[in-house]
């Protein structure tokens, strides 16, 4: 799969973003998330990880601090997160798996879809969807690769677990 232009356009276009996956987030989530936030924030980029739920123990490895990835809980105004970013949702099947935090993302500035699962397209979302990728994380590698963002360890560790958890 080739990464669309205008996709890639509205990623470099922006400068703040939010990122989340599905509630009870597994590796694929989790690694995709860290693995973009991580590269975005390389760029100067303003970049925010929140999740409908907290992540797993089993997971947690992957942290450099426990609060790198948040909840709307955890976070004393997540509207003011949201406000003027571009929300982009990696890994998630259906918009009713993101729970508290869809009411905030809907409020954004946009929000782009990131997945390797078929889903209904929903007007005014847009997306990057292959669903003969083997995980979101295979995806996420490609979109770091197309923004010219360099694999270094701190995003190829996520990736992995991405990729092989999926």
């Amino acid at each position: 799969m080739v990464l669309d232009a205008g996709e890639l356009q509205l990623l470099k276009s922006h400068r703040k973003f939010v990122l989340t996956t599905h509630v009870s987030a597994d590796g694929d989530g989790i690694g995709s998330q860290l693995a973009l936030a991580r590269g975005l924030r390389g760029t100067g980029c303003d970049v925010a990880v929140i999740n409908p739920t907290p992540v797993p123990e089993n997971l947690v490895f992957l942290l450099r601090s426990r609060s790198e990835i948040a909840t709307p809980r955890d976070v004393r105004d997540p509207a003011s997160l949201f406000a003027e970013a571009l929300t982009v949702v990696l890994d998630m099947g259906a918009f009713d798996r993101l729970g508290a935090v869809l009411p905030h993302a809907s409020s954004s500035e946009g929000i782009l879809v990131v997945d390797h699962h078929r889903m209904d397209r929903v007007p005014g979302v847009r997306y990057i969807l292959d669903e003969g990728a083997c995980a979101t994380g295979e995806i996420t590698a490609r979109i770091l690769d197309a923004l010219q963002i360099p694999l270094t360890f701190e995003l190829a560790e996520p990736l992995y677990v991405a990729i092989h958890t999926d």
